[in-house]
Formats: C-alpha cells, structure tokens, sequence
C-alpha cells in the first residue's frame, strides 16, 4: 500500500473516530468461527471504562440493567442463530454506576450465504431519552396551561416544571411590567420551609413582591437569553443586603445562579431565576430555554386575558356607574343584554328584564310611540332623535325616560339596537315646577325683570309691558334705566347697585316712567341670582306699582292737616264760649245776688225792673247762645244763608243788650252814634255772631 494511502485512511479513522466522539456512536463486530468481539474506541467510552478490556458476549451482557438483560440476551441470541436483525433502546450500567440509556442495532454477516457474524452499533441515547420524556413533559404541561382559567390558574406549575427540567434547587418566576418598569414574583419552587426561612432572613416576602429594574442585571443579561452567574451574590448586586445574601448561600449550600429570560415577539415578558446547589449547574439547558419559550406563551395568554378580564371589569363598572342604563335589543324585540343598574333604575333584575319582550316595560299609551321609533331604527344607520315614553317600574310605577337608540345590526359584536335609557323623572319634576313657576310669574300682579350681569334685560313678564307700555321685543338687551323718570335721586341708584353687587337684597321706592309719559310709583325689591358655585349670573327685581297708595297717602296728609287746622278752631271755639258766656253770667249772677239779698225791702217797682232786667240778661244769653251754635254750624259747612232787610240801629242794640248790665255795674256807660236810617240786606244771625 502506498505512504498516501496509508495516510489516508488514518486521517479517515481519525474523522470517524470524531463523528462517534461527537454522535456518542461506538461499533462492533463479532466474529462467529472465533468467538470474538471487537469494539471501537467509543464503546469504552459510552460505559465510562478508564481502561480497554477485551469485550466479549458475556461481558457485554453484564452491563445491562435486570430488565434489559433479558431482551438483549433474547436479541444476540435470534441475530446469532437466525440473522435476525435488532434495533432495540436498553439500560446500561456503566463502570461508574450511572445509568444510560443506549440504542442497540445489530445485523448478521453471510459470506457464500452461510452466518459468519454479525455487526452493529452502540449509541448513548440518554440525554436523548431524557430529553424526549422533558419534551413529552413539555408539551403536555404546556397543552394543559393554554386551557388554564386565568381565575384559577396557579404559577408554580411553570416553576415545578421548569425546576424538574433544569435540576435547580429553587427556580423563581418573574413577570415583566413595562409600564411601571418594575417585576413581580409571581412563585418560587423549592423547598417549602427553606425558602420560608429564606423570606424571614431577608425580612421581606418574596411571592408577589414588586422589584424595581436593576441596570446592572440589565446590563449583564443584555442580549443574551441564558446568564450564568457564579453565584447567588453576583445574581443579586446590591438590590438586597450582600451579608444576607453570603448567609443564605452558606446556610442553604448555594452555588451557581442562571436567568433565563422570557421572550415573545421579541420583547422580554419575564424571566426564571434559578439557584443551584454547589458543585452543580443547568442541565438540560436546550429544553430548559424550549420550555421558557412555552412558559412565555402561556404568560403572554395570561396577561391578555388578564388585560381583557381588567378592560371588561373596567367596563363593566363605568356602565354599572353612570346613570343611564345600556341595553341591546333585536329586531324581534328581545332583550339581549341590559346593564346592572336597571335594578337600581327600574328596580327590576337583568333577569327579569331579558325573559321578557321590550314592549312588555312599556306604558301601553306609548307603545304606538315606541314601535314607530323602533321601525324608524331599523331601516336607518345611526342614531335617531331621543323620545320620551314611560317605562315600568317592578313597585307597578311608572318612570319617565328619554330613549336614544342607534343601529348596529349589522355590526359583527352587537348584533342589534343599541338602547341608551336616560331617566328623566327629575327633568320633568323640575318641568312641571319650572311651568307652576312660570305660570305664577306670567300671572303674578307684580312687575318682574331679569337682567344679566350687565344690566341688560333678558326676560320681562306681562304685567312689567302693561305697566310701562313697552313690547317684549322693545326691551329685550335693553337697561332698565328706560324706565327712569329721571327724579329719583343719582344716589338712590348707587346705593341700589352697591347693594345688589354684594349680593344682598336692596328695597326701596322708585319713581319711574311709562313709554307715553306716565308717571308711577313702584316698590321694589331687586336681589342678586347666584349659580352652584356661588357667582352671581342674574338680577331680579320684583316691583309692585304703589302709585295709588302714594295718592292715598297724600290725601290722608291732606285730612290730618284739615284735622288739625280743625282741632285749632274747636280751641279757638271753645276760647270764645268761656269768654262770651262769662259776661251773661255774670249779670244773671249779679242780678239774682241783689234778689236774694235786697228782695224783701223792695218796692214792686223795683222788683219790677229787677225782673224785666234779669228777662233781658237771659234773652241775651239765649241769643248768644244761638249765634255759638250758629258760628258751629258755619265751621262744619252746614249753615243757610238767609238775608233780610234790617237796619244798623236794631243790629246793635240786639249785640250790645248783653253788654249794657255789665258796663253798668262796672260804671261804664255805652253810647251809640250812627244813623239809624241806614237799611242793608244780611243774615241776621250770622251777623250778629260775626259782631259779638
């Protein structure tokens, strides 16, 4: 044989020497005539055999385990005696101890069609076999997880799994949240007491604890899917307490520590953290990352449907929140859904509301109404104007409703009339108050203005355009100052205006005037509107027209003042009867005084003229008398005037009679001079109390 040729199938065997280093591949051959069996270098190494010995089929036998023996000795046998060829999966023990699973392939050699021996294969298929019971374990586990309820779900499945997978003594699920840059433990796996212990001596629990980013993880783990560190202490920083960390990698014989992340669609959801004994590391490593990945699917359906439970909740209490309620109702009138607070609404259940038609909550004198609107929806896209019905309530009331309803039946989701019922029981409450209110105000015998803050007018009642004579149209925007009759004082309407801006009542008289001219009186009362913040948005003045009161008063001004002009004349009246009385009475006095003293030495001629002088002093004091109650009369307006013909001489004796005794007796003597021819027309009896 050549040098090259030599060389050449060295360099070959050396090649398939590698192929089985690599494929874990050994080979044999047995030689029947002989009894004896090869093996390749690799075979040595499959049963971890320090040294080469001379294999034969008695050896090879032994290392078998109790139940693989029996098969394999079964399969040389049939190969050995009928050819028949195997390919079997078997349990070795090797010189070591451990155990492995290998593949046996064996086929039987002929040369001139006769059995000389046979050949085959050793191959160490245990990770192999280890690995497709963790897949088997995988898939299953990961075919379970996708149907898990998010409600019940429990965490430490993906963590018992994946320690079962990666031989940690504690594996540790994080999950992600982006939003808050921060990750929350959601189960630890391991020993239940340890790690209980493990939580007392960080003072802190660690299942579902919120952690913050650490950026010097962050960046020891950039790009990579698996991190390995040396050890719990490298894994942590200075995120806890570094003599804890030492303690707890002593006291629980810690090593090794790896991060594996979670990633979906690129993006990084979570992670395992995994804690080794020492001396010990990740096994596993490729099904490890596999089931991570399957972890991820599982996280990521999780938190979907955690986002949509949350968006649904969310929902569910804005429309359980407001005030209307949501219903869905198809064209046959069913009620497909209504919102939970119909009951505080209606008082009647979700239930009660959907086993029945739509029609059956509606006042039967609206149901002509409601089906025209129903219709109306059908055949249009969109919303339709809001109508007002009736709707009854479980108490056997009815509540008023403003519905507003649109079409999306043809909307892949509703499928249906979208109903929106807004009550507006309160509405037509403060309707039906607003219009008692307004019917008084339209009716009220007052005159009402309302003006904004800028004094312009915005509404006036009917008895405010009667009595100043302008139309509605006339004053609206206008100032009331239109009205002014221009003689009430500057004053009075600053202190009005000062009054009112602090939102106090101002009351008061005001002189206005009409659009013709007219004058009047008003008593008014003006006060600030303010709104639910406290700030004045309108005046008000509420005017009562006093025009005939203030007429009243005058007149009533106008009596007191003759009142007291007439009290004054009764004085003077009364001044006089004392002093025109007292003279008559006197001489009645005097003359009764000289008869009682002097009657019985008297002559009859004397008592004579005694008699006819106490005759005159009477017919005097009748006379006066009678021109008092004639003066009297005059005063109260009823006296008659009657003239006669009389003459000066008969008007002064008659007023001087009464005189003439008592001037005697005071020795004062009375004379008349005038001419007694004269004769004039007069009431005697006014005259004669005019001269007294």
């Amino acid at each position: 044989m050549e040098k090259e040729d030599i060389s050449q199938l060295i360099q070959n065997q050396l090649l398939l020497n590698k192929v089985e280093e690599l494929a874990k591949i050994g080979g044999w051959e047995y030689i029947l005539e002989t009894n004896e069996l090869f093996y390749t270098d690799e075979i040595f190494n499959i049963l971890e055999s320090e040294t080469k010995f001379t294999p034969t089929i008695e050896i090879a036998t032994s290392f078998y385990t109790k139940k693989s023996k029996p098969i394999f000795e079964n399969a040389i046998k049939e190969l050995l005696e009928k050819g028949k060829s195997y390919d079997l999966n078997l349990r070795i023990i090797t010189r070591k101890g451990n155990k492995k699973w290998i593949n046996l392939k064996g086929k039987a050699i002929y040369k001139n069609n006769k059995l000389t021996g046979a050949i085959g294969t050793f191959q160490d298929i245990d990770n192999q076999i280890k690995e497709n019971k963790i897949l088997d374990t995988i898939i299953k586990t990961s075919s379970n997880l996708i149907d898990a309820d998010i409600n019940t779900f429990d965490y430490s499945v993906l963590t018992q799994t994946m320690q079962q997978i990666s031989g940690a003594e504690y594996a540790i699920l994080n999950i992600f949240d982006d939003d808050k840059k921060q990750f929350t433990t959601y189960s630890i796996s391991g020993n239940i007491e340890h790690i209980s212990q493990i939580q007392k001596m960080l003072n802190t629990p660690l299942l579902k604890k919120k952690w913050n980013y650490d950026e010097r993880r962050e960046e020891l783990t950039k790009n990579k899917t698996i991190t390995y560190f040396e050890s719990l202490r490298d894994l942590t920083g200075n995120v806890l307490d570094i003599n804890t960390i030492i303690s707890i990698e002593n006291e629980y014989n810690l090593g090794a520590a790896y991060l594996l992340k979670i990633i979906r669609n690129s993006l990084v959801i979570g992670d395992f953290t995994l804690l080794f004994n020492k001396n010990k590391t990740l096994e596993n490593e490729r099904m490890s990352t596999f089931f991570a990945n399957q972890a991820g699917l599982v996280i990521e359906k999780l938190k979907t449907e955690e986002s949509l439970l949350h968006n649904e909740l969310k929902q569910k209490q804005m429309i359980s929140g407001i005030s209307d309620v949501i219903a869905i109702v198809h064209e046959n009138e069913n009620i497909e859904y209504i919102s939970p607070n119909v009951q505080r609404l209606f008082g009647w259940s979700p239930a009660e509301i959907t086993a029945n038609k739509f029609k059956h909550f509606i006042k039967p004198s609206n149901h002509k109404k409601i089906e025209k609107a129903f219709i109306n929806t059908i055949h249009k896209k969109g919303n339709d104007d809001p109508v007002e019905f009736e709707v009854l309530c479980k108490n056997g009331q009815y509540k008023h409703v403003e519905l507003t309803a649109t079409n999306y039946l043809k909307d892949p989701v509703i499928k249906g009339i979208l109903i929106n019922f807004h009550d507006i029981s309160k509405r037509k409450l403060i309707q039906k108050e607003a219009l008692k209110l307004k019917q008084a105000v339209e009716h009220s015998s007052a005159a009402i203005v309302i003006t904004d803050t800028d004094a312009k007018i915005e509404y006036v009642n009917p008895k405010f355009i009667e009595r100043t004579g302008y139309s509605a149209e006339e004053l609206m925007g206008k100032n009331p100052r239109i009205i002014q009759s221009g003689q009430t004082p500057i004053e009075v309407y600053k202190t009005l205006w000062d009054t009112i801006s602090k939102g106090e009542e101002w009351r008061g008289e005001l002189l206005n005037k009409s659009k013709y001219g007219n004058l009047f009186w008003e008593m008014s009362s003006i006060s600030s509107i303010k709104n639910e913040n406290g700030v004045i948005t309108h005046y008000v003045a509420v005017k009562e027209n006093i025009t005939g009161q203030k007429a009243q008063h005058e007149a009533i001004k106008e009596n007191n003042k003759m009142l007291e002009q007439i009290n004054a004349e009764k004085d003077k009246f009364f001044s006089i009867i004392a002093h025109d009385l007292r003279s008559p009475f006197n001489s009645l006095l005097g003359l009764t005084q000289v008869m009682t003293e002097q009657l019985k030495s008297m002559t009859l001629e004397q008592i004579q003229q005694l008699a006819e002088s106490l005759n005159d002093s009477a017919s005097n004091l009748y006379d006066l008398i009678s021109n008092l109650l004639e003066w009297s009369t005059l005063q109260r307006g009823i006296t008659t005037f009657e003239p006669k013909e009389t003459t000066v001489d008969e008007m002064l004796n008659s007023c001087c009679d009464t005189l003439i005794d008592i001037a005697k007796q005071k020795g004062i003597s009375i004379e008349f001079d005038f001419d007694k021819t004269i004769h004039f027309f007069a009431d005697r009896n006014m005259l004669k109390t005019i001269l007294r």
